[in-house]
């Protein structure tokens, strides 16, 4: 995100002078010829993706374990996906039945509760404020790869009598945070995340001493939010991957890369000798994350006999990072349990029930690892075919998986000649042996038609009780149609094909389905931008949201589409970014027969309503070569259910030309939107722009 440049340029400078000595050592450091050294005895195993369970160990098992990783990184011997601990990704979102008068943030499941820079609760609104978003900058403020930082802060607003919304405090965070990213709302609590990822520009990443490693809590009192009081603050070692609330739990799960001074990149004998034994040397409590409370009690954050390894591995075996759960009761901030995995992980879902920890080999199988939420016991293991697609650079690996009715429902794919295959797994839980087994799988014998043409990957995946809707695309779009309610015979029974594809799918009901994704020509050569000869009429390419009736589920049908020729929206790539919400029989404001005063269409007694609002970005062509202008808008489209049928209805639209700031332009993937009954706020960066739902509104 462009906002924090200034904090990145700052922790990229300090970090510069130790990894310019560390490159120098490439060569050979300080190899001595003269001095040979017999290493035969400390040639351990490279880290890989271990496909077993993981198993509780001690202090000295933990300990042997992570020195054998730092000590093959130190020479060389990664593991075989260095990048993938870190990759932090919301996990699969699941549309809510819950209906009510405004809308709150997009979420994966009834109960569990996602980070997001907004969270607003019917009267006040809360920002994750930056201060190159405010609209008028500060002319003190630095300029771009300066060295000082600028503190983020929260804004909170108000709404009024006339349905205003008017800032009442600013929140300054404590002095330990470097950024702020999200935020929770809990009861009269108020959470504030913050992890810092850099810009390295041509530094590469020194994987022996990183910096910058930490994940920053601030718990604030707003049961009066015009006077919010700090409650605590929280920092530990790490980055943050990802995290979730539930009840009034906050659920986190880090990431984190020990550092031994005095060791360097070594390729001689000399120095994989001394490397060796200065790790060995080193005290194990002193690669454990620590973790502040109130910037001063300083303690590991997880003891190293509270840490899991592969129930595989070896007195050879090792890896130089660790994966830490962490719970924090909200009600109790200092009540604080972590548990550590030193093990290679790639990405994380969460559910009500669980935090599962994905891992995939070069073999192309995948490791899934759960851990209850109750006292962060570990549940046990599965392993499957395929990888999930986040880590390949495709799409969110959280959304292939979805918790049911105590099974684990599961798509992967994987390369076969060349060729992506996908599959449909279900597995069932086996606590007391700390397993997950298959049960079924798509395809199979008995149901051997493939899910995805030849050379289509998957571009979204969802869960809608006992169905998976799956889109995959090279050149159009199939939508398919699973059946999962007898969990030992999934089938495919329902296909459509459409242009572009859906990257984005939202469950209206059992009956409705969004999408939401990108208009492709289908002329298009995948792979590139040129089009291919052929009879298919070329269409206007951009951001699309299509409406499916998947009442018959043998037979789904596209009721209606949007196009916004030329545009993009983050709801692509980010669900927080949809705001949706439900209203049922009459409920709401507007003329005619429906319930309610003022402006606009009402609704019949029986019909069905859903609003949604999204971000959609606009670059054009100011008709001069190389000359384009940079607009950003709320688009707002409603679905009206009744006895007439069902229709995709555009309503009213916010377009904000793309200011800057003095430094930056506002990033596009930031913009939010709430819908209170007909007020529409549109948040882009800090500031907020109100309108009304219906046109002339």
């Amino acid at each position: 995100m462009n906002v924090r440049r200034n904090k990145r340029a700052l922790m990229a400078t300090a970090m510069t002078a130790s990894t310019a000595l560390l490159l120098s050592g490439c060569g050979g450091g300080s190899s001595n010829t003269e001095d040979p050294v017999d290493i035969s005895l400390i040639e351990l195993n490279s880290a890989e993706v271990s496909i077993q369970p993981l198993k509780a160990t001690n202090s000295a098992t933990f300990a042997t374990h992570i020195k054998n990783g730092l000590y093959t990184a130190s020479i060389g011997q990664f593991n075989d996906c260095p990048d993938c601990v870190a990759s932090p990704t919301p996990s699969e979102p699941f549309a809510s039945t819950e209906t009510g008068n405004y809308s709150q943030t997009n979420t994966q499941e009834a109960g569990v509760d996602e980070a997001d820079r907004i969270k607003y609760d019917g009267e006040y609104l809360y920002i994750a404020a930056h201060p190159y978003y405010d609209t008028v900058p500060d002319a003190t403020l630095p300029p771009p790869g300066g060295n000082t930082p600028v503190p983020d802060y929260i804004k909170i607003m108000k709404r009024q009598a006339d349905s205003s919304l008017q800032q009442v405090d600013t929140v300054s965070l404590p002095e330990s945070f470097v950024t702020l990213d999200n935020l929770y709302l809990s009861a009269d609590k108020l959470v504030a995340v913050g992890s810092p990822s850099y810009w390295y520009d041509s530094l590469p990443f020194n994987i022996w001493q990183p910096v910058g490693q930490q994940v920053d809590i601030a718990i604030y009192n707003v049961q009066n939010p015009e006077a919010s009081s700090l409650i605590q603050s929280i920092s530990f070692d790490g980055h943050l991957l990802s995290s979730r609330k539930i009840d009034n739990t906050l659920y986190l799960v880090s990431s984190f890369s020990p550092t031994v001074e005095g060791i360097n990149f070594a390729t001689s004998d000399v120095d994989k000798k001394q490397n060796y034994d200065t790790i060995q040397a080193t005290d194990i409590n002193q690669l454990m994350p620590k973790i502040t409370l109130a910037d001063t009690t300083v303690q590991n954050l997880v003891e190293p006999d509270n840490c899991f390894i592969p129930e595989d591995a070896s007195a050879l075996d090792g890896y130089n990072s660790v994966v830490t759960l962490t719970s924090i009761d909200l009600n109790q901030p200092d009540n604080i349990t972590s548990v550590c995995i030193n093990a290679v992980t790639h990405d994380i879902y969460a559910s009500t029930n669980g935090i599962y920890l994905l891992g995939t080999n070069h073999e192309q199988q995948s490791v899934i690892h759960k851990f209850d939420i109750n006292n962060l016991q570990y549940s046990g293991a599965g392993v499957v075919d395929g990888h999930f697609g986040g880590t390949w650079g495709n799409r969110n690996a959280a959304f292939r998986l979805s918790e049911y009715q105590d099974t684990l429902r599961v798509v992967t794919s994987k390369f076969n000649d060349g060729q992506p295959e996908h599959q449909l797994f279900i597995l069932d839980a086996q606590p007391q042996d700390k397993k997950l087994n298959i049960i079924s799988q798509l395809p199979n014998e008995q149901q051997p038609q493939a899910i995805g043409k030849p050379g289509e990957d998957i571009y979204a995946v969802r869960y809608f009780n006992d169905r998976a809707y799956i889109v995959t695309y090279e050149r159009i779009d199939p939508l398919y149609v699973l059946d999962l309610s007898e969990t030992t015979n999934p089938t495919i029974i329902g296909e459509l094909e459409i242009p572009g594809y859906s990257s984005y799918l939202h469950p209206i009901n059992s009956n409705l389905l969004l999408g939401i994704g990108q208009q492709i020509d289908p002329n298009r050569v995948p792979g590139n931008n040129e089009t291919a000869d052929t009879d298919i009429n070329p269409i206007d390419e951009g951001a699309k949201v299509a409406l499916f009736d998947v009442s018959d589920p043998t037979n789904p049908t596209e009721l209606g589409s949007v196009v916004y020729t030329d545009g993009y929206t983050p709801v692509e790539r980010d669900h927080h970014a949809l705001t949706f919400l439900p209203l049922v029989e009459g409920e709401g404001e507007g003329e005619g027969e429906g319930e309610g005063e003022g402006e606009g269409e009402g609704q019949q007694a029986g019909e069905s309503q859903f609003r949604f609002s999204l971000p959609v970005s606009f670059w054009r062509n100011n008709g001069i070569e190389n000359s384009y202008s940079h607009t950003n808008s709320l688009q707002m489209l409603e679905v009206n259910v009744s006895a007439t049928g069902t229709e995709l209805i555009e309503r009213n639209s916010v377009e904000i030309e793309n200011e800057n700031d003095g430094y930056y332009y506002i990033n596009v993937n930031d913009n939010r939107s709430v819908l209170h009954d007909d007020d529409v706020y549109f948040i882009h960066g800090n500031r907020v722009s109100q309108s009304r739902w219906h046109d002339g509104g």
